[in-house]
């Protein structure tokens, strides 16, 4: 008899925690042990049951355990005293994802289901029995969902915008021209400054994925649909799953982990919209006359990045459900999971979080597993190449985890993004400043667009809820909004680098995006921020000072242009918008840049002009440059010095050797000179350029 069935076998014997059998040389993975009872089986229990979902538990079983039980489903008879027991296998195991469960122990978790006794007491007799390693309270998600606002619809305006899109310019987050009726208290420029990024370099890549970890996605929405991602291995409807092997069936856009079924439930009632909010900051599918743009939406030809709907935000969800999700993600070639929500607990170390939220944490491992990942890929393309289709390219060595920072105005963010591993947002509002309900301090990376309802919220698609008002788009506001943001521009990051044909760790890749930001801390130093009314009492909450954000927002507020110049290798010049001025180029030529001779004309393209409204040439003076931005936005200039020398002593080409062949030789009037240096140099124009290249 397997170790299940014996505990479904009886009442009794689930209550008196017996032991089976001593475990020795467990995987410290699983932290498994052999204990008969007391406080040895209690610090089995990994977490608290506060805000758990009752009649439920996630159980880890020994390697014992697993040795006698198998892999085999066990039949489950009706016992006295506890109803309808269930041991459910949590992940899928198939060929294709064994060796990586296996890695880390992720084969042995088991969700019990049971009536009759409470989650307590069940915890308390699992724990008990010697062949159970960790019993885990199933803790519920918090989404941080908000009231969605309705869109009042206006007449469309996309005259001086990139895109056809019919909202755009009710988009500030994207585009913020401070425009008072757009978004009170806007700033311009207090935006993720991407308008130049989607005219000159990309707008997406329809091979990169990015999963959305949440609510469900509306797969059909008209803003949506053809970004969605479809299963190349899986024919919709027939009902089997022979064709992918990967334990799901007719999953064609992604799975819903609530109900385990391909029915991606965005309709249900009392379905939120959130995840389909998120899916419309990320890749609204751009330019094609209607509703709102993505960040990495594409241009309208097909070219967005491709949303992966992983429903695990709802009525039941909780950490087997995010579990899951990351599992799946990771084995259908996901870049990155885009994630929007986490947990209202006092977790305050990643240690804690690694011990209380063992599943999860060691799910997030598997999806950022390199080895795997690189497994993944090269499996991929052998099974595209065989159905004839374009394999995937190699961009980066890892995928990227994308995490809110949480809601509840506390200085710290939440778990899991607080994680070291994972990158987590705050939010801001069109004021450019932190918004009413954000998180900050410790484990907060770096700060975006997510609205504020006293100012206003973000815009994007939605689920049509006539109760609400809300149609197919609304705005909310929160770090769920955020998120996206960044989840967004990372994938323009990736769609940029396969365009321009560079590879990067992620390490690197990382890197580069977290310091590809604009300075928030020089406008904390002083001032208070309005926080409105508590959620609960309805009470008006204290105005907080805003030095209390000061540092504490992450490295800055994201720049999409900066990223992509980060990528290519081309450094940025951070200038002011109006009147003509000179600036020092130190960073870019050593710190004897004034004393260069440097060629007068400065190069720069039509594009970059017209992007930030030069109508006089840059030029080169005293050993500085001289620009006169008249409006905001991003281009590049090339300047040239003369390195050894004030003049380059030139060539000349021609048929020298008279062989026929062009060759060059020194020009015989040239002298002695030196040698040209020549820099490219993004111009970011802002209202106000601080001292360490940031945006005021």
């Amino acid at each position: 008899m397997s170790f299940i069935s014996k505990i479904c076998s009886s009442a009794a014997l689930l209550a008196t925690a017996f032991v089976l059998a001593g475990c020795v040389n467990e995987d410290p993975v699983s932290q498994t042990g052999g204990s008969n009872g007391g406080s040895d089986a209690m610090s089995k229990i990994i977490n608290t049951p506060a805000n758990a979902i009752e009649g439920e538990l996630l159980v880890c079983l020994s390697d014992a355990a697993m040795t006698k039980s198998g892999t085999s489903e066990p039949a489950v008879p009706t016992i006295e005293g506890l109803d309808n027991v269930k041991f459910e296998k949590i992940f899928k195991e198939t060929e294709l994802n064994s060796r990586y469960l296996r890695k880390y122990n992720l084969h042995k978790w088991y969700r019990v289901v049971f009536d009759g006794m409470n989650s307590q007491q069940a915890a308390q007799a699992l724990a008990a029995h010697g062949e159970v390693a960790k019993v885990q309270y199933n803790t519920r998600i918090a989404s941080g969902v908000g009231d969605p606002m309705p869109l009042i619809d206006e007449m469309p305006q996309t005259e001086g915008l990139p895109l056809d899109d019919k909202y755009l310019k009710d988009q500030w987050n994207y585009i913020n021209s401070g425009d008072q009726a757009i978004a009170p208290g806007a700033v311009e420029g207090a935006d993720i400054n991407v308008k130049d990024v989607w005219s000159r370099l990309t707008a997406g890549d329809s091979e990169i994925i990015v999963a959305i970890l949440d609510g469900p996605v509306k797969y059909t929405h008209p803003d949506l649909k053809d970004n969605m991602w479809v299963n190349p291995f899986e024919t919709e409807g027939n009902k089997t799953d022979e064709e992918d092997g990967n334990g799901y069936i007719d999953d064609i856009h992604g799975w819903n982990f609530i109900k385990d079924t391909c029915k991606i439930a965005w309709d249900a009632p009392g379905a939120s919209g959130h995840g389909t909010h998120v899916a419309g900051t990320l890749a609204a599918v751009n330019n094609n006359g209607i509703g709102v743009s993505g960040v990495a939406g594409g241009s309208g030809n097909g070219d967005g990045v491709r949303i992966m709907s992983c429903e695990m935000i709802g009525t039941g969800a909780g950490a087997y459900t995010a579990a899951q999700a990351f599992i799946y993600a990771a084995d259908n070639g996901a870049h990155i999971a885009q994630c929007s929500w986490g947990y209202e607990t006092e977790i305050t170390s990643d240690y804690q979080y690694f011990y209380t939220a063992s599943i999860e944490y060691w799910a997030i491992q598997y999806f950022l597993d390199k080895d795997r990942f690189a497994e993944m890929e090269t499996k991929l393309n052998t099974r595209l190449e065989e159905k004839g289709l374009p394999k995937r390219t190699k961009i980066i060595d890892g995928p990227v985890v994308v995490f809110a920072a949480g809601n509840s105005r506390l200085p710290l963010a939440g778990y899991p993004g607080a994680l070291m591993d994972c990158i987590c947002v705050t939010g801001v509002g069109p004021d450019g400043l932190p918004a009413s309900y954000t998180n900050y301090g410790p484990g907060c990376n770096i700060a975006a667009p997510g609205g504020d309802y006293y100012l206003k919220p973000v815009l994007s698609t939605d689920i049509s809820n006539s109760a609400s008002g809300i149609g197919d788009y609304g705005y909310r506001q929160g770090t769920s909004m955020a998120a996206p943001h960044v989840s967004g521009i990372a994938a323009l990051g990736l769609s940029y680098a396969k365009k321009i044909g560079k590879t990067f760790t992620r390490e690197e890749f990382t890197s580069l995006l977290l310091s590809s930001v604009n300075d928030i801390d020089s406008r904390l130093s002083h001032g208070y921020k309005y926080l409105g009314v508590d959620d609960n009492t309805g009470a008006e909450l204290a105005p907080k000072p805003l030095s209390s954000y000061q540092y504490n927002m992450g490295t800055g507020t994201i720049d999409a242009w900066k990223f992509m110049m980060n990528l290519e290798g081309t450094p940025c010049l951070s200038v002011k918008v109006g009147n003509q001025r000179s600036y020092n180029l130190d960073q870019y030529f050593g710190t004897g840049s004034e004393n260069l001779t440097y060629v007068s004309a400065v190069e720069i393209d039509r594009e970059s002009m017209a992007a930030l409204g030069i109508k006089k040439k840059p030029y080169m003076e005293n050993g500085r440059l001289v620009i006169n931005p008249c409006k905001v936005g991003s281009g590049k200039v090339k300047v040239t010095a003369i390195a050894g020398g004030n003049n380059v002593a030139g060539s000349i080409t021609g048929d020298y050797t008279g062989n026929g062949d062009i060759i060059t030789i020194p020009n015989s009037q040239g002298g002695m000179g030196g040698t040209y240096i020549t820099r490219e140099i993004s111009v970011i124009s802002r209202g106000a350029a601080s001292d360490n290249g940031g945006w005021l």
